[in-house]
């Protein structure tokens, strides 16, 4: 079984860039955060973002906090809250209802934020939530699944 890449970017707060090689060590397969400035809190000078492991149909790498069309085609949209709808990309732990029944499932890993859709390499990049803020309100992403 061929095990996923991890890598990480990270959004820097303060000078409004992405860095794609965040500061990162690895020693023995673990990663160490050598940036003396990261905290997950409100005050911390990064976002960091995880790679899901999955490349979009273009070859892009899908990374946390994408926005992305989850049905790509020959159209003019996605359109928000329909079929081909933009959503953020999340990292989610808990139960799922992918059914029209009681059925739920548990579920760890990468998903949309629109009816929960799995991520997939038929799905396409279009922006993120840092340096495509607008994308956010065009396609009337609002919800952050908590997890």
């Amino acid at each position: 079984m061929k095990k996923r890449e991890i890598k990480f970017r990270e959004w820097d707060k303060i000078n409004k860039k992405m860095i794609s090689e965040p500061h990162f060590e690895s020693i023995n397969h673990e990663f160490i955060y050598i940036n003396k400035f990261f905290e997950r809190t409100e005050n911390s000078h990064f976002d960091v973002m995880q790679y899901t492991g999955l490349k979009d149909k273009n070859g892009k790498e899908i990374y946390e906090d994408d926005i992305i069309d989850t049905y790509p085609g020959e159209r003019d949209y996605p359109q928000p809250g329909g079929y081909g709808s933009a959503a953020q990309v999340i990292y989610y732990i808990g139960e799922i209802d992918w059914s029209e029944g009681d059925h739920k499932i548990d579920y760890c890993g990468f998903i949309s934020t629109w009816d929960y859709m799995p991520i997939t390499s038929e799905c396409e990049v279009i922006g993120n939530i840092y340096e495509n803020p607008e994308l956010l309100k065009k396609y009337d992403i609002t919800k952050k699944i908590n997890s």
